[in-house]
């Protein structure tokens, strides 16, 4: 009796710690619950006639998302999943997690295609068994990559996540889903280092990011200017709408376009070619024209344009990066070029 309770006194401590553990995460993940269920409600009002696939459908499958997509900046959450079991198990855990979004979001939409899913499954099952079936190598990493990169500009996510509601594009389900797949795969069966990974980045990563964004700001401008590829065009008519939309676009490239890009372009790019090589030059220079030639397929093929713009973009986005061995800073810059960006042009 004595030896039944002391499992138990154990067990509620293993909870508690556990509990404790997990407390920032358990409110980021209560705070996006929140905004989501508000999103939802207001895309119901906007659209009655969908309103039961919103609730039955989108809501779930972005609420499953948001469990998954969060756990990557926590070094907590991470630690747990990589104690849940054998590799195997926890890729495939990681497979059914890529494959699920999918699934909600169709299920009430008549808008499910089995290829599609079996499709869907597959590529996620190559990239979260890969380093758990192949050696931890700088050859299997460059394949790797081209799975990571080659999924993401083939549009496959536009092509799967097809929405009953014209307006509103599903591919960001897919998106996040590949996000955390690769970054799981990366951090836990690649043991990649990277320098420290979360959401939120440390004063000095900011300020390094801000100053590579004001390095980069005016450049990068005039590269657009001349390439014909922007026009200056402030949004400031209507300053409650311009702080709106420079909100939103500098929380959305913070916490998703630059957690992913940063991650596999500075992260695991740039940092790979400066451990085989000892060249920051190397690093730098390569890392960005891949980086650039990654925006080719922006709107029409191939738009060089972008493609330059955006290589000159990871230049700085290096920078800080290797200046202070995190991608926080980096995608602090990312963050701030991309608003200042959709802010002052066209």
């Amino acid at each position: 009796m004595a030896g039944g309770n002391r499992k138990a006194v154990n067990a509620d401590a293993t909870m508690s710690a556990m509990l404790r553990n997990l407390r920032a995460y358990l409110i980021a993940l209560a705070c996006v619950w929140l905004a989501l269920g508000m999103a939802a409600w207001f895309y119901c009002q906007r659209y009655p006639l969908q309103s039961y696939w919103i609730l039955s459908g989108l809501l779930p499958a972005c609420l499953f998302e948001s469990v998954c997509y969060l756990g990557i900046g926590f070094e907590e959450v991470r630690t747990a999943f990589g104690r849940t079991g054998p590799r195997s198990w926890q890729a495939l855990l990681l497979t059914i997690s890529g494959v699920v979004p999918y699934l909600l979001s169709t299920a009430t939409s008549g808008l499910f295609q089995a290829h599609g899913a079996i499709l869907l499954a597959a590529v996620c099952a190559a990239v979260s068994f890969w380093y758990v079936l192949v050696p931890r190598q700088a050859a299997y990493d460059v394949v790797f990559i081209v799975i990571i990169v080659g999924t993401y500009l083939s549009r496959i996510f536009a092509w799967l996540y097809l929405s009953p509601i014209p307006k509103l594009h599903l591919e960001f389900l897919g998106h996040l889903a590949w996000i955390h797949i690769g970054l799981m795969a990366l951090l836990i069966f690649r043991q990649w280092e990277m320098g420290p990974f979360t959401f939120w980045p440390r004063w000095q990563e900011w300020k390094e990011g801000i100053l590579q964004f004001l390095f980069a700001l005016a450049p990068l401008s005039l590269a657009g200017i001349l390439l014909h590829f922007v026009t200056f065009s402030p949004r400031f008519a209507d300053p409650a709408k311009a702080a709106l939309t420079g909100i939103g676009t500098f929380g959305g490239v913070l916490w998703v376009v630059a957690v992913g890009e940063e991650a596999f372009f500075r992260g695991f790019i740039a940092q790979g070619i400066f451990n085989r090589t000892r060249s920051l030059a190397a690093a730098v220079v390569i890392s960005s024209l891949l980086f650039g030639s990654a925006h080719l397929t922006y709107r029409a093929f191939p738009n060089w344009s972008f493609a330059t713009v955006a290589a000159l973009s990871g230049v700085f986005y290096a920078f800080a990066y290797f200046r202070k061995k995190s991608i926080r800073a980096s995608m602090v810059a990312h963050a701030f070029l991309v608003t200042a960006w959709r802010l002052l042009f066209q």
